[in-house]
């Protein structure tokens, strides 16, 4: 601008300088149009760029959920006190696991990755029942326990300690699309099966998570293994923590799965 001034005052003393005053003049006001409408494009272009870090490509990976809300989940769980769910298997079970994920038993003896079955043969037929929510064979889920230390596991004491319990998330499983529970076991005639959230109060709680054993309840046995059913798989990295007996499994749990990064804790309450 001081230069400026300087070529307008001698374009007033000397005629030639006037062109040089017209000439800085327009470049001056060229400079200021140009400032003017560029600086909104500038602070377009901003906003453009930071609205697409917002934006999911449409080649995403789509993730199919539940049409249950995950802020009703966790009051509706935390009321009957399930924080965790759990899954009972052989140790030597764990390296297939590790490798394709905790499966349905149709998948698993279809595809042959069973190494050791702990079930019981004449349970399992009765579980190719189909359930009256999906019409599923029960075989076609994955099947927790809302309380592991129940009858299955009290008829396999003499082999605690080559059985690791599975320990999941409740909240995060209840998310999944399909899942459904039960007021006992899968495999019993009287059993019921829920989908929504507001039929936990069906299940005998007091039964299920009582200190003592379930024969001090009306037909304990069948309701202190109520279960909830997972369609098809649930992916390892989705498991928190592995229980096992002694320490001496925590070794070999951990070489079964190439230790990996999830907690392996001994924990006597959960076994006989």
């Amino acid at each position: 601008m001081f230069p400026f001034l300087l070529l307008v005052y001698k374009g007033v003393t000397d005629y030639s300088g006037i062109y040089y005053g017209l000439f800085w003049l327009i470049l001056l006001l060229l400079y200021f149009i140009l400032n003017k409408t560029s600086s909104p494009r500038k602070s377009k272009n901003i906003e453009k760029k930071n609205d697409s870090r917002n934006i999911i490509s449409d080649n995403s990976p789509k993730v199919v959920k539940s049409t249950r809300k995950q802020a009703d989940i966790f009051p509706k769980l935390a009321k009957y006190k399930v924080n965790y769910l759990y899954h009972m298997t052989h140790i030597n079970n764990l390296s297939s696991i590790f490798r394709q994920g905790l499966v349905s038993n149709h998948k698993a003896h279809s595809s042959q990755i069973v190494n050791k079955d702990i079930s019981d043969p004449d349970v399992q037929q009765r579980r190719e029942r189909i359930d009256p929510i999906y019409n599923l064979s029960i075989h076609s889920y994955v099947p927790l326990y809302f309380n592991p230390r129940n009858p299955m596991l009290f008829v396999r004491k003499k082999m605690q300690k080559s059985i690791a319990l599975l320990v999941f998330d409740a909240n995060s499983i209840f998310y999944r699309k399909g899942v459904i529970f039960s007021d006992g076991n899968a495999a019993s005639n009287p059993t019921k099966f829920y989908s929504s959230l507001n039929d936990l109060n069906k299940l005998d709680w007091n039964c299920i998570y009582a200190a003592s054993y379930w024969n001090d309840f009306s037909d304990g046995k069948r309701k202190r293994c109520a279960e909830v059913l997972v369609p098809n798989k649930i992916e390892f990295n989705k498991v928190v923590k592995i229980l096992v007996y002694d320490y001496n499994a925590i070794n070999q749990v951990k070489s079964r799965i190439n230790n990996y990064q999830v907690e392996v804790v001994k924990d006597d309450q959960f076994f006989f």
